[in-house]
């Protein structure tokens, strides 16, 4: 049996990321509207978000936060919040 993952990171996921971790302390509502919107539409796309689309996001994230973490931990962080969905292929 074959499966496929599709995962999924609803904006709900990448504000508690956000949150969790203190991220996005310097941007202004926007902003922030505009990352979570991201990651939501990312989401919906075939085949759900990819590791590109996380490293995106948190690039994002890093530019209008005070935090030491690097890209790859945000991303980290955001991947921890992705929900999957498997199906047989």
């Amino acid at each position: 049996m074959k499966l496929k993952e599709t995962r999924i990171l609803d904006a709900a996921g990448a504000r508690y990321a956000c949150i969790a971790n203190d991220y996005c302390t310097r941007c202004d509502c926007e902003e922030y509207d505009h990352i979570l919107a991201d990651a939501d539409t990312s989401s919906r796309k075939p085949g759900g978000i990819t590791v590109d689309d996380l490293a995106r996001i948190a690039e994002a994230i890093k530019a209008v936060s005070e935090t030491d973490d690097d890209v790859p931990a945000i991303a980290f962080a955001l991947s921890r919040r992705t929900m999957s969905h498997f199906e047989q292929v």
